[in-house]
């Protein structure tokens, strides 16, 4: 069986700057990174293989570059890394990356786990997992702490509504890695050097069936129409005094606004 665990390389920090003709992100300012809930899902990945056997793929959609975030996977013990990079990918949503993700793992064979971090860094949506399980089929668990495999049934432990949760599902299936897993372990050097010497396969947009229409702005159903820095606003007022003293200077305040009328 195969264990695809699907990573995002994000920028290393927050303060990366912002185009303002198009509201994206400029990912070219500063060093990509794994992301740090897909680390969790690579370390999860790793785990479910060391109680129950199967070859470990790491997937990874982005530009040429991103191929690091596969090598890092490579380098913590992973078998295959798959990129899926094309010029027209740019600006794609959660909708539109869950449809390449899919053809993707389509396009692999004997999937019996799809993995992902629980949300992104960059973009903290947590929709892409969900969207991905609704593009393959696949039942869903989110927010997973804990996995086992034992024959075809996933059973997990979750983050529920202020409580944990354990739940079952069929596999082949989807799901989400919290924070709150195992640590993600740290390549060593021989893992790296290992790495670099175990080839990469890179698929387009035509390897997978698709259209440049079905990715990227053209194949979303949301765009960034503005970005932009919240406007300043004025400092707070601390009020002192009794109940109706206080009461009265409210109502002044805001009948000064005329936000009320008196």
């Amino acid at each position: 069986m195969n264990i695809v665990v699907c990573v995002k390389q994000v920028p290393e920090t927050a303060n990366v700057g912002l185009d303002r003709d198009s509201g994206y992100v400029r990912r070219g300012e500063v060093k990509g990174v794994v992301n740090l809930a897909d680390r969790h899902a690579l370390e999860l990945g790793l785990a479910l293989k060391a109680a129950a056997g199967g070859n470990l793929i790491a997937l990874c959609m982005g530009p040429t570059g991103a191929d690091q975030a596969l090598r890092q996977a490579l380098a913590v013990g992973y078998d295959e890394g798959y990129l899926v990079s094309d010029a027209a990918l740019a600006g794609s949503d959660t909708g539109a990356t869950a449809t390449v993700l899919a053809a993707a793992v389509r396009k692999l064979p004997d999937v019996g786990l799809v993995i992902t971090g629980e949300f992104s860094a960059d973009g903290a949506t947590a929709q892409t997992a969900p969207r991905l399980a609704e593009a393959l089929g696949f039942p869903m668990v989110s927010s997973v702490v804990e996995a086992t495999l034992e024959g075809n049934t996933l059973s997990a432990t979750r983050n529920g509504d202020a409580r944990r949760e354990q739940v079952a599902a069929p596999t082949p299936a989807v799901l989400s890695v919290s924070l709150d897993s195992g640590k993600p372990r740290i390549p060593n050097a021989m893992g790296v050097m290992k790495a670099a010497k175990k080839p990469l396969t890179t698929w387009s947009l035509a390897d997978l069936g698709l259209s440049p229409e079905q990715a990227g702005q053209a194949g979303s159903c949301t765009w960034v129409t503005r970005s932009y820095k919240p406007e300043k606003r004025e400092k707070g007022e601390t009020l002192t005094g009794s109940a109706a003293e206080l009461a009265q200077a409210l109502v002044d305040r805001l009948a000064r606004k005329n936000l009320i009328e008196v």
